[in-house]
C-alpha cells in the first residue's frame, strides 16, 4: 500500500462491484418507475412526457457543464477546493428557478390552455433538485463512498415509485403528465435531503478555499468535459423531442419503451466503466503503460455481458415487450427493441472507452467522436425516423453509433491499446449468432420454459465459454497479475 491508498486490486474490485450495486439498483428502479409512466401515460401521453423532461434535462446539462465529473476527479485526487464546491451548488440552485419560471413562461405562449406550462414547470424544478443531488453524489464517488451513493439513489427512485403509485391509484385511468411530475418532483426533494445528509461529513474534509476565485472558474476548467457531456447526453435528451417531431407521439411512446429496455444492460456496462474511471485517471498518471491492459480487460468482461444480454433481447423481443409494457407497446416496440439491441455492444466499447479517453486527459478527442456519433444519429433518425417511424428512428441510433465507434476507435492506439479489433470483437459476435439460434429454437418450441431455458444458458454458459475458450488470454491474465502485484 502506498500514499495511505488500499492495493490496486481492492480498489479495482471495490469500485467496480459498488459502483456496478449502485447502477443496477438504481437503473431497475428507473426502470419501474419508467414502466409505471408508460402504462399509466399510454404511448402516445409516455412520448409527450418523455419529449418534456427531455428539454428540462438537456436544459440542466448547461448547468452542470462536466463539473460533476469534475468533482470525481479532484475529489479523488484531493485538490477540490471548498469554493469552487460551493459556487457549483449555488449556481445549481439559481438554475433550477431560473429554468422552471422560463420553461412555464414559455410553455404557456405555445399552449396557454394546456398543462404543458405547469408540466415544464415542475420537471424543470425536479431536475434542479436533482443536480443538486447529483453534485453531492460525485463527491462522494471521488471518495469512492459507493454504499452511500446506492443509499441516495435508492431512496430517491422508492419514493418517485411510490409516489406514482399512489397518484396513479388516486386518479385511476386519469393518470396525466401534470400528476407524473408531482410524483417525479417528491422523490427529488427526498434525494436531495438524503444527499446532503450524508455528504456532510465529506464537505468539511475538502480542502481550503480561495477567495478570489470567480463563479466561473469551476466551469472553465471543467469546460472539456462539459463539452463531452453536453453533446453525449444532450443527444439521448434531445432524441424524444426529435422523434416527436419526426414521427408523431404515438411513435415516439413505441420507441422509447424499445429504447428503455436496452438501457437497463447499458447501464450496468456504465457503472462498469464509472467505478473504473478513479482507476484509470490515477494509472494515468503514474503508470500511463498499464492503463491499456486494464482497458482491454474491462472491454472484455463488458462485451461478454453485452453478448447475454443481446441474445436474450433478440430471441423473444415481442414477448419481452408484451410482458414488461403491456399489449398496446407490443406490436410495434417488438420489431423496434430488436434492431436496438446492438446498442448494448455499442454501449460497452463506448461507455469504457470515452470513460478512458476523460481519464488520460483527452477531452477534446471525446468530445471529437461523440459530436461524430451524435451529429450522425441525429441526422439519420431524422431521416430515417420521418419514413419507416419507431423501426427508422432505431435503425438511424444504431448506425450513427456505428459510425462514431469508427470515427474514435483510432484514438485508442495512441493511449497504447494496439487490441485487434478483429480479435475483440468477432467472439463475441459468433457467441450471439450460437446463441440466438438456439434459444430462438428453445422459445419456438417450449414457450415460456424455452424462455427460462434461454435465460439459464446465457447466464451460465456464456460466461464460461469466455474463459474457457481463452477470449481472456492468459498472457492478459498474467500482466493484470503484474499490475496488482506492483500497486500493492
Amino acid at each position: 500500500m502506498r500514499d495511505g491508498r488500499q492495493p490496486l486490486a481492492r480498489r479495482i474490485g471495490r469500485n467496480s462491484s459498488w459502483s456496478t450495486l449502485a447502477y443496477v439498483v438504481d437503473s431497475l428502479l428507473v426502470f419501474v418507475y419508467t414502466l409505471l409512466l408508460a402504462r399509466a401515460l399510454g404511448p402516445a401521453g409516455f412520448g409527450l412526457f418523455s419529449a418534456a423532461w427531455g428539454a428540462a434535462l438537456a436544459l440542466f446539462l448547461l448547468v452542470d457543464m462536466g463539473t460533476s465529473l469534475l468533482v470525481i476527479r479532484e475529489t479523488a485526487a484531493g485538490t477540490l477546493l471548498r469554493s469552487e464546491y460551493g459556487i457549483m451548488a449555488k449556481t445549481r440552485g439559481i438554475a433550477a428557478i431560473l429554468l422552471a419560471l422560463t420553461l412555464g413562461v414559455s410553455a404557456r405562449a405555445i399552449h396557454p390552455d394546456s398543462q404543458l406550462p405547469l408540466v415544464m414547470g415542475l420537471l424543470a424544478i425536479g431536475e434542479g433538485l436533482g443536480s443538486l443531488t447529483s453534485l453531492s453524489i460525485s463527491l462522494l464517488r471521488g471518495r469512492s463512498r459507493f454504499g452511500a451513493v446506492l443509499a441516495i439513489t435508492t431512496a430517491e427512485k422508492v419514493i418517485i415509485i411510490a409516489s406514482l403509485l399512489l397518484l396513479a391509484a388516486w386518479a385511476g385511468k386519469g393518470m396525466t403528465p401534470l400528476l407524473a411530475s408531482v410524483g417525479l418532483v417528491a422523490g427529488r426533494v427526498v434525494g436531495l435531503i438524503a444527499a446532503t445528509l450524508i455528504s456532510w461529513s465529506e464537505t468539511a474534509r475538502l480542502t481550503g478555499t480561495a477567495e478570489a476565485l470567480g463563479w466561473v472558474e469551476p466551469y472553465r476548467k471543467a469546460r472539456s468535459l462539459g463539452s463531452f457531456l453536453i453533446v453525449e447526453r444532450g443527444t439521448a435528451y434531445v432524441i424524444p423531442l426529435l422523434v416527436v417531431w419526426t414521427s408523431g407521439a404515438q411513435a415516439a411512446g413505441i420507441f422509447l419503451a424499445a429504447l428503455k429496455i436496452i438501457l437497463v444492460p447499458i447501464s450496468l456496462l456504465s457503472a462498469l466503466a464509472l467505478g473504473l474511471y478513479p482507476i484509470f485517471s490515477e494509472l494515468a498518471a503514474e503508470k500511463r503503460s498499464q492503463v491499456a491492459l486494464l482497458f482491454c480487460l474491462a472491454l472484455k468482461v463488458g462485451l461478454v455481458v453485452a453478448a447475454a444480454a443481446v441474445i436474450l433481447i433478440e430471441c423473444a423481443p415481442d414477448l419481452l415487450v408484451r410482458v414488461i409494457f403491456g399489449a398496446s407497446y407490443a406490436p410495434r416496440s417488438g420489431p423496434t427493441l430488436s434492431l436496438l439491441a446492438p446498442m448494448v455492444a455499442l454501449g460497452a466499447i463506448w461507455q469504457l472507452s470515452l470513460y478512458l479517453l476523460c481519464a488520460s486527459g483527452r477531452e477534446k478527442q471525446a468530445l471529437a467522436a461523440t459530436l461524430v456519433s451524435s451529429v450522425a444519429s441525429l441526422i439519420l433518425i431524422s431521416i430515417l425516423g420521418f419514413r419507416y417511424g419507431a423501426s427508422g428512428c432505431a435503425a438511424g441510433l444504431v448506425a450513427g453509433s456505428v459510425i462514431g465507434l469508427i470515427s474514435y476507435w483510432p484514438r485508442l492506439r495512441e493511449l497504447g491499446f494496439d487490441g485487434n479489433a478483429t480479435r475483440l470483437l468477432a467472439p463475441p459476435a459468433i457467441g450471439i449468432m450460437a446463441g440466438l439460434i438456439l434459444c430462438r429454437l428453445l422459445v419456438e418450441r417450449l414457450g415460456f420454459a424455452g424462455l427460462l431455458a434461454s435465460i439459464t444458458f446465457v447466464l451460465t454458459v456464456v460466461p464460461f465459454a469466455a474463459l474457457r475458450f481463452g477470449y481472456v488470454t492468459t498472457r492478459e491474465k498474467n500482466q493484470l497479475g503484474e499490475l496488482i502485484r506492483s500497486s500493492a
